[in-house]
Protein backbone atom coordinates (compact mmCIF):
# COMPACT_ATOMS: atom_id res chain seq x y z
CA UNK A 1 0.00 0.00 0.00
CA UNK A 2 1.27 3.50 -0.47
CA UNK A 3 2.59 6.02 1.81
CA UNK A 4 -0.84 7.86 1.51
CA UNK A 5 -4.41 6.48 2.18
CA UNK A 6 -6.02 7.34 -1.02
CA UNK A 7 -9.62 9.08 -0.71
CA UNK A 8 -11.69 6.39 -2.22
CA UNK A 9 -10.66 3.87 0.24
CA UNK A 10 -12.54 5.83 2.93
CA UNK A 11 -15.37 6.54 0.96
CA UNK A 12 -15.54 1.93 0.30
CA UNK A 13 -14.72 1.55 3.38
CA UNK A 14 -17.40 3.85 4.57
CA UNK A 15 -19.83 2.27 2.09
CA UNK A 16 -18.41 -1.08 3.04
CA UNK A 17 -19.84 -0.64 6.68
CA UNK A 18 -23.09 0.59 5.80
CA UNK A 19 -23.66 -2.18 3.89
CA UNK A 20 -22.98 -4.62 6.65
CA UNK A 21 -25.45 -2.51 8.92
CA UNK A 22 -27.97 -3.11 5.39
CA UNK A 23 -27.10 -5.69 2.81
CA UNK A 24 -29.25 -3.73 0.79
CA UNK A 25 -27.75 -0.23 1.09
CA UNK A 26 -26.96 0.63 -2.78
CA UNK A 27 -24.52 2.42 -4.37
CA UNK A 28 -27.18 5.03 -4.73
CA UNK A 29 -28.59 5.41 -1.17
CA UNK A 30 -24.92 6.05 -0.19
CA UNK A 31 -24.21 8.67 -3.14
CA UNK A 32 -27.37 10.25 -1.91
CA UNK A 33 -26.33 10.30 1.55
CA UNK A 34 -23.01 11.87 0.46
CA UNK A 35 -25.31 14.31 -1.44
CA UNK A 36 -24.20 13.99 -4.98
CA UNK A 37 -25.38 12.06 -7.84
CA UNK A 38 -25.29 8.14 -8.31
CA UNK A 39 -22.92 8.45 -11.87
CA UNK A 40 -20.62 10.88 -9.73
CA UNK A 41 -20.08 8.39 -7.16
CA UNK A 42 -19.70 5.79 -9.16
CA UNK A 43 -16.87 7.95 -11.84
CA UNK A 44 -14.87 8.62 -8.54
CA UNK A 45 -14.86 5.12 -7.77
CA UNK A 46 -13.95 3.79 -10.40
CA UNK A 47 -10.85 6.36 -10.71
CA UNK A 48 -12.57 8.34 -13.63
CA UNK A 49 -13.37 11.43 -12.03
CA UNK A 50 -11.86 12.93 -8.34
CA UNK A 51 -13.91 14.96 -5.77
CA UNK A 52 -12.78 18.71 -5.22
CA UNK A 53 -11.84 19.71 -2.05
CA UNK A 54 -15.08 21.58 -1.52
CA UNK A 55 -17.26 18.60 -1.98
CA UNK A 56 -14.86 15.98 0.01
CA UNK A 57 -15.17 18.77 3.31
CA UNK A 58 -19.14 18.57 3.14
CA UNK A 59 -19.24 14.36 1.84
CA UNK A 60 -17.01 14.50 5.40
CA UNK A 61 -19.77 16.41 7.11
CA UNK A 62 -22.40 14.16 5.64
CA UNK A 63 -20.74 10.90 6.98
CA UNK A 64 -20.31 12.12 10.13
CA UNK A 65 -16.33 11.64 10.05
CA UNK A 66 -14.48 12.37 13.01
CA UNK A 67 -12.44 15.06 12.61
CA UNK A 68 -9.05 13.53 12.73
CA UNK A 69 -10.30 10.97 9.75
CA UNK A 70 -11.87 14.05 8.18
CA UNK A 71 -8.49 15.75 7.53
CA UNK A 72 -7.40 12.85 6.14
CA UNK A 73 -9.78 11.96 3.73
CA UNK A 74 -9.21 15.96 2.68
CA UNK A 75 -5.86 16.11 2.63
CA UNK A 76 -5.75 12.93 0.43
CA UNK A 77 -7.91 14.57 -1.90
CA UNK A 78 -5.95 17.91 -2.38
CA UNK A 79 -2.63 14.54 -3.46
CA UNK A 80 -4.97 13.47 -6.27
CA UNK A 81 -7.06 16.21 -7.40
CA UNK A 82 -5.38 19.50 -6.20
CA UNK A 83 -5.30 21.83 -9.80
CA UNK A 84 -2.30 23.95 -8.43
CA UNK A 85 1.00 22.63 -6.43
CA UNK A 86 0.16 24.51 -3.85
CA UNK A 87 -3.31 22.97 -3.36
CA UNK A 88 -1.47 19.63 -3.73
CA UNK A 89 0.57 20.74 -1.21
CA UNK A 90 -2.61 20.50 1.00
CA UNK A 91 -2.07 16.49 1.12
CA UNK A 92 1.71 16.67 1.82
CA UNK A 93 1.32 16.66 5.23
CA UNK A 94 -0.49 13.40 5.56
CA UNK A 95 2.06 11.60 3.37
CA UNK A 96 5.08 12.94 5.93
CA UNK A 97 2.79 12.20 9.10
CA UNK A 98 2.66 8.53 7.44
CA UNK A 99 5.99 8.41 7.01
CA UNK A 100 6.86 9.90 10.45
CA UNK A 101 5.72 6.70 12.10
CA UNK A 102 2.23 8.19 12.40
CA UNK A 103 -0.41 5.23 12.85
CA UNK A 104 -3.51 7.70 13.20
CA UNK A 105 -4.84 5.74 9.60
CA UNK A 106 -4.25 2.41 11.20
CA UNK A 107 -7.95 1.08 10.41
CA UNK A 108 -7.36 1.84 7.31
CA UNK A 109 -3.98 -0.05 6.86
CA UNK A 110 -5.73 -3.63 5.85
CA UNK A 111 -8.96 -3.60 3.43
CA UNK A 112 -11.69 -4.82 4.23
CA UNK A 113 -12.59 -8.57 2.89
CA UNK A 114 -15.00 -6.56 0.46
CA UNK A 115 -12.33 -4.48 -0.64
CA UNK A 116 -9.43 -6.52 -1.04
CA UNK A 117 -9.92 -7.82 -4.26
Amino acid sequence: MSSSIDYREILRFQFHLRRLRNPRYSLRAFARDCKISPSRISEVFNQHNHLSIGSGRKIAEYLGLSSQMSQHFISSIGLYSGRSDARKATGKGLTKKKAAGDDSCAPFAEKPPILAT
